[in-house]
């Protein structure tokens, strides 16, 4: 993201963007803005491992009050990530939480594993205002998000509990798929 995409939007092409946790640097996420703004390129924030995008986009046009982010995923899934400064991965008996802060420290922190994070603040309540809880559960076989939103709408809980992508942990299948998803809706004469 960092080495191509100012180019490519200046070209006046879109991409569809997965590792949306890179826009938690402010200067890159200015940056990327203006080069689509002037050249009528468009940046898409794909949903990547989460449900429910729209749901939280709609409900912040109608005034959404509070967003929290509640991430928890299998030892394996945290090894390589700074979770291993905060908690011994290897020691852990029972689901633990070892991070709390906002969207913009997780992503910035845990770059792999906080896409979603930083997706569900851009679609709400920003990067900085949307909180996140990150947990480790040696139990756990699969990447649990919850996501509670409160506001003028009402109140939305979403939670998903999807399969690790084989080839990396610290990712959902569903990731690969919302890929996939936009590829089509690229092309499809009718979107959903």
């Amino acid at each position: 993201v960092r080495e191509h995409a100012q180019k490519i939007l200046a070209k006046g092409w879109s991409i569809g963007l997965i590792s949306v946790g890179t826009l938690a640097d402010t200067e890159l996420f200015e940056r990327l803005q203006k080069t689509a703004e002037q050249n009528g390129a468009h940046l898409h924030l794909l949903a990547g491992a989460i449900a429910g995008i729209d749901g939280i986009a709609a409900a912040k046009e109608g005034g959404l009050d509070k967003v929290t982010y509640k991430g928890c995923k299998s030892p394996n899934s945290w090894r390589g990530s700074y979770a291993e400064q905060l908690i011994d991965l290897d020691n852990v008996t029972e689901p633990t939480v070892f991070f709390i802060g906002t969207a913009r420290e997780a992503a910035l922190k845990f770059p792999a594993n906080a896409n979603v994070a930083a997706t569900i603040a851009l679609a709400g309540l920003g990067m900085d205002q949307t909180r996140v809880e990150l947990m480790v559960d040696p139990n756990s076989k699969k990447n649990k998000h919850t996501i509670v939103a409160e506001g003028r709408f009402g109140e939305m809980t979403i939670e998903m509990a999807g399969v690790p992508l084989s080839s990396n942990p610290k990712t959902s299948t569903l990731a690969a798929l919302s890929v996939i998803r936009a590829c089509r809706n690229s092309v499809d004469a009718i979107q959903i």
